[in-house]
């Protein structure tokens, strides 16, 4: 690696970004303005990612429900954390503010930096609440004078199960399980305005979940979605010094190239990790023991295909209730099968109202598997007048062996995007008799998605045409 001299810096906008469509304003310039005032130093890519991570919408709320924040190590991300809690408590009125991280360590540090923050200045003080700083072993967290708190968490299957919150922050999300996701991300069901925060590093061959947030933001598939990724392709050498200015915005602010040459040397026998945490290089999934090819799915996708004939729609339902998908199947014009996602959320508080709605306004029953999490919807669904289809387990293996055998013959089409696909990465297999059908056990990712749109495209669709508007 040839030396420069440190008179530049690195790139201060993304290799990758995906930004909100709906922007109609920004909070991001008060948060900046508040977090210099309180003697942070952001630097200019730093006050970018906050502009439009903190954008809003005509109405007022923010235009990403979901930001991503993906870059290597040590450029500053954290302070990135610090400005946005900061006015979050002290600008938004955010009541409650869950920051985790993979590591109990990796929290603390992230507690005590913030607590020298406010601890630095006066005014932030005076509305930190009598013995506020709480900092018992792993329930670190910081409480306000107006009763407002920021919590600490290392991840857990249940981490941070019954708390709601306005921000959850997931912190080192390369190492983030589908179950943390299915224990946090359902606490911000009832509040008004929500927002929920990745910050990582680049992700490994299993980071599943922030796979799944890449491949939506790469694909701009999701409108409620703002992605920043610093990184590089798999082909870049690793001693390329403009590509190491292109991956690291702090270079030359709070990185030098010295520092990098003697990073470099000193994990040559570990480049994976040197390309991961220096240089950005994503570790692509390893897609062997995938149920289907997933090059061949993408090719399947066809976002002008509609469905045409026998119409379904289908329901799917995560074990500990934190996920569930409504998923629409059917033919197109071409006489294909067709699967989308009709709608995704967190919990099954809003699930049994837009079931009913699609039911009745498009005189389709809701097909379910009566065995699984979505099983206990029948008595209600039931009640409000909508015919159930409850499939057997021989339906279900004939429904997965269909699809993988449409998608190996190129016989299916979807919409693109990120929800099936992701489920797929992660999916597994259980054997039932001789076939086999998706399982929960097995598989590393939120698998609703998937089972709904398999449900809906190949458990027994009717010969009606429909056009579903959603």
């Amino acid at each position: 690696m040839t030396l420069l001299n440190d008179v530049r810096i690195g790139s201060q906008r993304p290799q990758v970004a995906h930004l909100p469509p709906n922007r109609h304003s920004s909070s991001g310039l008060e948060a900046i303005e508040f977090a210099e005032s309180v003697g942070l130093s952001l630097f200019p890519w730093q006050k970018w990612v906050l502009d439009y991570a903190l954008s809003e919408d005509v109405n007022g709320k923010w235009s990403a429900f979901e930001v991503a924040l993906i870059l290597p190590r040590q450029n500053g991300k954290n302070e990135v954390l610090v400005a946005l809690e900061l006015a979050g408590i002290y600008l938004f009125g955010d009541r409650l503010i869950v920051h985790s991280a993979h590591k109990f360590d990796t929290s603390q540090e992230h507690f005590l930096r913030l607590q020298q923050v406010i601890e630095g200045s006066a005014d932030l003080s005076r509305k930190v609440a009598r013995n506020g700083f709480v900092t018992a072993n792993g329930k670190e967290a910081i409480k306000f004078t107006n009763g407002a708190r920021i919590k600490f968490k290392a991840r857990t299957r249940g981490g941070a199960r019954g708390f709601t919150g306005d921000k959850i922050i997931l912190d080192e999300a390369y190492d983030l399980p589908a179950q943390a996701i299915g224990a946090m991300i359902p606490t911000l069901a009832t509040v008004p305005n929500p927002q929920v925060w990745y910050a990582s590093s680049a992700p490994h061959v299993d980071s599943h979940v922030l796979h799944g947030i890449r491949k939506r933001g790469q694909t701009q598939s999701d409108a409620r979605l703002f992605m920043a990724e610093w990184g590089n392709k798999p082909d870049t050498p690793l001693d390329d010094l403009d590509a190491t200015y292109n991956a690291n915005p702090s270079m030359g602010l709070i990185i030098t190239e010295q520092f990098v040459a003697d990073e470099y040397q000193s994990m040559q026998a570990t480049p994976e990790e040197y390309a991961r945490e220096r240089m950005g290089i994503a570790e692509e999934p390893n897609f062997e023991g995938c149920v289907v090819d997933l090059d061949v799915f993408d090719k399947l996708a066809d976002p002008s295909s509609k469905i045409t004939s026998g119409r379904a729609i289908a329901v799917d339902v995560s074990p500990e209730r934190s996920w569930a998908t409504i998923a629409g199947g059917g033919r197109n014009a071409a006489g294909h099968r067709h699967m989308e996602i009709i709608d995704r959320r967190a919990g099954t508080g809003w699930l049994l109202a837009e079931l009913v709605r699609l039911s009745k306004e498009h005189r389709v029953p809701v097909i379910l598997d009566p065995m699984s999490p979505a099983g206990g919807l029948v008595p209600d669904l039931t009640s409000e007048g909508v015919t159930v289809v409850e499939i057997t387990t021989r339906q279900l293996t004939q429904a997965c062996g269909a699809f993988v055998d449409a998608v190996n013959n190129h016989t299916l089409r979807h919409l693109g995007g990120g929800l099936i696909r992701s489920a797929l990465v992660g999916a597994g297999k259980r054997s039932v008799g001789d076939a086999w059908a998706w399982s929960r056990a097995s598989s590393s990712t939120d698998i609703t998605p998937l089972v709904a749109a398999t449900l809906a495209a190949f458990a027994g669709p009717g010969p009606e045409p429909v056009s579903f508007a959603y």
